[in-house]
């Protein structure tokens, strides 16, 4: 029996060390001298922009690791890419949970991996999240040179009174004044284009909308670009064999009788359907799983005490259980 529990516990974990294999997509990198390296890039669902990436020329290379120092860009085919950037990057937090008493104008200079959001003919649009905040950038042709998109949430505590704002939580979206003096200078600006921006929030959606139309890129190719690739659910179905051990303590009339204990080797199957954070990955997903078990017990035995007959004891049990998840796999 301890054979047997150990063999099924390795099948249980069997699927763990699977999914904990890397994930190499096709892609490849520039180097800082300005070289294409094709090969695979190990794709994962980053929460927050990567510190570094690993590479390998063909899938039977040993990996070598990249920083941002290290290389100008990256890219994971039909999926995310990523560009060097090299300069100040604001560290005041934007949440209500941090907010601070006054405004911050603190800043890092540092060296990290910006996502690419969109890159079009007028302008590119970047975004950079850490364990502080999500940042935004843009860049202009032909240089394309990020500069942060600016946003600030603090409370105007003790100071002096400006516009109404003493003792008031102060929303500075320098945001919008920046995408309006871009759109004002490629001849956008519109009363409707100017209320949309006045109305922007500082999320990846909004700012999205706002660069296409800067871009000139149409609704069709914005809803194309930016449709989460692959299928975001699947359907699963297994089988196995459910293996009951049904007995009774030895204070039971029915072992004094002279009952024996018995296992039962039916049949189970579940099926359900996963939905995944990100498809790409399918590291984060949430499970709905529908399961239904059967076993049987059956025993015959010479009864110890009178009569003395032969004696039959049996039964069935089904069970249905419905189970929700969340996988994690790391």
């Amino acid at each position: 029996m301890k054979h047997f529990y150990k063999t099924l516990s390795a099948v249980i974990l069997l699927p763990l060390f699977s999914l904990a294999q890397s994930n190499y997509k096709p892609g490849y990198i520039v180097t800082l001298k300005g070289y294409t390296v094709r090969g695979f890039v190990n794709y994962k669902e980053w929460n927050a922009n990567p510190n570094s990436i690993d590479f390998k020329t063909t899938i039977a290379d040993k990996e070598k690791r990249f920083t941002p120092a290290e290389i100008r860009f990256f890219s994971i085919n039909g999926q995310e890419s990523y560009r060097q950037y090299a300069g100040p990057i604001s560290i005041d937090y934007t949440d209500v949970g941090h907010i601070s008493n006054s405004r911050d104008t603190s800043f890092r200079t540092e060296t990290v991996f910006l996502k690419v959001l969109q890159k079009g003919n007028k302008l590119a649009l970047y975004s950079f999240a850490d364990d502080i905040k999500l940042r935004f950038f843009i860049a202009e042709s032909p240089g394309y040179t990020p500069i942060e998109l600016g946003y600030r949430l603090y409370y105007n505590y003790e100071a002096a009174a400006a516009n109404g704002q003493k003792d008031a939580t102060v929303n500075e979206n320098t945001y919008m004044r920046q995408l309006f003096a871009m759109a004002n200078k490629y001849q956008v600006l519109d009363d409707d284009f100017q209320r949309q921006i006045e109305h922007s929030g500082y999320n990846k959606d909004d700012l999205l909308q706002i660069v296409s139309k800067i871009n000139h890129i149409s609704k069709s190719d914005y809803d194309k670009s930016n449709t989460v690739k692959g299928p975001k659910f699947n359907f699963f179905i297994g089988a196995a064999v459910n293996i009951d051990n049904i007995s009774a303590p030895a204070s039971s009339i029915y072992v004094q009788d002279g009952g024996t204990s018995n296992t039962s080797y039916l049949p189970a199957v579940s099926f359900g359907v996963n939905f995944f954070a990100n498809p790409s990955t399918k590291q984060l997903q949430f499970r709905l799983e529908l399961s239904a078990a059967q076993s049987q017990f059956k025993s015959l035995y010479p009864l110890t005490v009178s009569p003395y007959i032969p004696f039959k004891a049996s039964g069935d049990k089904r069970t249905v259980s419905f189970a929700p998840q969340i996988i994690y796999n790391f």
